[in-house]
């Protein structure tokens, strides 16, 4: 491309001879059309006579251009036409080709490696190129751009070259291609330029994230509430998180109780709290779960909850003295405390007083009629 090319054609009259007749050497170009068209007028053959022509053109562009031949009489009424006299590749003397690869899928937000391999195919090679790489939406809008400077290519040789894109999280989902082009150092003029690759990319999936997998529970006496345990959820992707419930389920969803601040949704990135308490309503292991319904891949995720419930302790009876029920007795064994009215008093003990003193404290399972009720809880 750029130099001339001499075209010789040879033609021979094979059957009776041709008086001034006319010789026609037709070229078309790689796009089918007509690059070039040389005339040989007052041409005579005897029969079976052969005679050869030439001529010179310049092609206009690299590819394979197509070479017919006509023969016609004085009077351009054809005798022959050669669709297929021959071919001629012209070759550029600056040329390329690519490949790339890369994912075939990616979700949007993540980073995708491509790698390019680039070849010098024509014929001098080139120094100080640009090789550049980009990437395109379906509507053609570039939406990531690489540059590789004063690269040198010598005739025939190839340079690889490494990219990580790393898409944006509200990237559309869609096709996009991955374009290759190779420039001259003033990116004036373009040698090269191809599609070599397509990535297509996926909408990003919530995900979740919980600070526990479990909540357990020291003992706790049946009926009475525990204090409350947390647990965190994240919402540990790029996309909205979407909570359609998060309820109680398990053998003893009854026993536990749990309040959250999550609301219905949890942008990227966010993280809301859930609390648990524990009320057991009966003695012995209890186990429950927190389970949290959401648009997360392993949607329900849970929160296994467990505890132990113990019985309710009896209450021992104190009476006043001066009855006559039952021995005195000091109960240093239980170390609960007594109340007397509204007071609270330390842990009781027999104690004998003169009359109009706190009289001797008696153990009894009842108190007689008359007697001030004074109890321990054990």
């Amino acid at each position: 491309m750029g130099a001339a090319a001499t075209i010789h054609a040879t033609v021979t009259c094979a059957s009776s001879a041709l008086t001034n007749g006319n010789i026609q050497i037709y070229i078309l170009d790689p796009n089918g059309n007509q690059a070039a068209l040389q005339n040989y007028s007052g041409q005579n053959f005897k029969a079976q006579q052969s005679q050869s022509f030439s001529m010179t053109f310049t092609p206009a562009m690299a590819g394979v251009y197509s070479l017919e031949v006509g023969v016609f009489s004085a009077t351009w009424q054809q005798w022959n036409w050669n669709w297929q006299a021959g071919s001629l590749t012209v070759t550029p003397p600056v040329a390329f080709t690519s490949t790339a690869t890369a994912p075939v899928t990616m979700v949007a937000g993540a980073t995708a490696a491509i790698s390019v391999t680039v070849t010098e195919t024509g014929l001098s090679g080139l120094a100080n190129a640009n090789v550049e790489l980009q990437v395109f939406n379906s509507s053609g809008a570039a939406v990531a751009t690489q540059f590789w400077s004063s690269q040198n290519f010598a005739k025939g040789q190839s340079r690889s070259y490494s990219y990580n894109w790393t898409s944006a999280a509200t990237l559309p989902a869609g096709s996009y291609s991955v374009d290759v082009g190779v420039f001259d150092s003033a990116w004036s003029h373009d040698y090269y330029w191809n599609t070599d690759a397509s990535i297509a990319v996926t909408a990003p999936k919530p995900a979740v994230s919980l600070s526990v997998s479990a909540l357990s529970f020291a003992s706790q006496t049946v009926g009475a509430s525990s204090g409350a345990q947390s647990a965190t959820l994240t919402n540990s992707s790029t996309a909205t998180l979407t909570i359609a419930a998060i309820t109680l389920g398990g053998s003893n969803p009854g026993d536990f109780a749990q309040t959250n601040t999550c609301g219905a949704s949890l942008a990227a990135g966010a993280h809301c709290a859930i609390s648990v308490t524990f009320k057991p309503t009966a003695a012995g292991a209890r186990t429950a779960a927190v389970a949290i319904s959401s648009n997360a891949a392993g949607s329900p995720q849970t929160i296994a909850l467990s505890g132990t419930g113990v019985a309710a302790t009896s209450k021992a009876h104190w009476c006043t003295a001066g009855l006559a029920a039952g021995p005195r007795r000091t109960p240093t064994a239980y170390s609960a405390k007594r109340q007397s009215g509204n007071q609270i008093l330390p842990p009781a003990t027999a104690v004998d007083r003169p009359e109009g003193g706190l009289t001797t404290h008696r153990r009894l399972t009842a108190c007689p009629t008359g007697s001030r009720l004074v109890y321990c809880q054990l």
